[in-house]
């Protein structure tokens, strides 16, 4: 009867310790999923602020540069056939370019003598900003197809 006792109590010690490891395991488990749960939502905040960053930044560099007021230059060009150059005094961060020709149209680039050209057709005036951007405007390269020279405005604000 003593060992029948005895073999029962080391069953039911048995069970309670496989129920002890069980619980033990359900909790190391559970501490696995609560840690995996808490990397995740980290790893998703981190992307969500990254993509947002550039806007913020781009946003608060415009802000800033767009209160901002600066000096204005103004020249007068005479457009020829022959491509010619004009290096602003400073570097400036918008222009106004006018055509004050009676006829014909003046071809501008803007700080490279092959850039993309922008075509002013008599009277016409283009504004071109650099605002938010890292490059400024320090030359203007201006030519005409007219036999005659034509004169071109020029107002820069740096």
């Amino acid at each position: 009867m003593a060992n029948q006792l005895d073999e029962r109590y080391l069953e039911a010690y048995n069970k309670g310790k496989l129920a002890e490891r069980r619980l033990r395991a359900e909790d190391e488990d559970s501490s696995y999923m609560e840690t995996m749960v808490m990397v995740m939502f980290m790893v998703i905040m981190f992307a969500a602020i990254m993509t947002t960053l550039p806007s913020l930044n781009a946003l608060a560099a415009q802000s800033s540069l767009t209160s901002f007021q600066g000096q204005t230059e103004s020249e007068y060009l005479l457009a020829m056939k022959v491509q010619r150059e004009y290096k602003t005094p400073h570097p400036w961060i918008t222009v106004s370019l006018t055509n004050d020709g009676l006829a014909g149209d003046i071809y501008v680039a803007l700080n490279a003598h092959d850039a993309d050209e922008i075509l002013l057709v008599s009277g016409e005036i283009a504004s071109i900003s650099k605002i938010g951007a890292s490059e400024r405007i320090t030359s203007i390269f201006y030519r005409c197809v007219a036999p005659t020279a034509i004169p071109l405005r020029v107002v820069g604000e740096y």
